[in-house]
């Protein structure tokens, strides 16, 4: 009985730690994990792009940027 709790107990661990590193893959590249909160000069923005649906913090959040995001497709 002990092999099999031991093997079940590995096999648990594993497929915990593969489907966290699977995760980490998949938003790492496409997130923000970090954020400034001084407002960037208008004039220095030309582009911007939203992250996945999957992202934990959504980085649009500042009326400022909302306004930004507003003359961007306004102008293109």
């Amino acid at each position: 009985m002990k092999p099999l709790m031991t093997a079940l107990l590995v096999l648990f661990c594993t497929t915990m730690l593969c489907s966290c590193e699977e995760d980490k893959r998949h938003t790492a590249p496409d997130c923000c994990f970090s954020f400034i909160s001084r407002q960037i000069p208008h004039n220095l923005v030309v582009a911007y792009f939203k992250t996945s649906g999957t992202c934990l913090t959504d980085g649009i959040i500042n009326d400022w940027v909302q306004e930004y995001i507003r003359d961007l497709e306004a102008n293109s």
